[in-house]
């Protein structure tokens, strides 16, 4: 049995293609990704295949004394946004002319 062929339907032509598996169990949908990603590379023509799920989402808690917070002048709001400099980093955009 060949291979999935994804076709342009307008000219006919192969062409890249895009797949998504999603469901409420993680490990079983992976595994059927890496299923059909199997059956996609038997076609000569894929050139790369990737995934971008890999590592599972992480989750950060951070637990603050409000009150002591407080004593220290420091709101939710800019304790958030220290934690998302922290996690994601920062654009830095300088304007300086030589």
């Amino acid at each position: 049995m060949p291979g999935p062929v994804l076709k342009n339907q307008s000219s006919g032509e192969s062409c890249a293609g895009d797949g998504r598996a999603s469901g409420p169990e993680p490990a079983q949908v992976r595994e059927i990704a890496y299923k059909l990603s199997a059956v996609v590379a038997t076609d000569p023509r894929t050139e790369k295949i990737s995934f971008d799920w890999i590592e599972p989402q992480r989750t950060l808690r951070m637990r603050v004394d409000q009150d002591q917070a407080r004593l220290l002048g420091v709101s939710s709001q800019v304790l958030a946004q220290a934690l998302s400099v922290v996690v994601s980093g920062i654009n830095v955009v300088s304007d300086l002319q030589p």
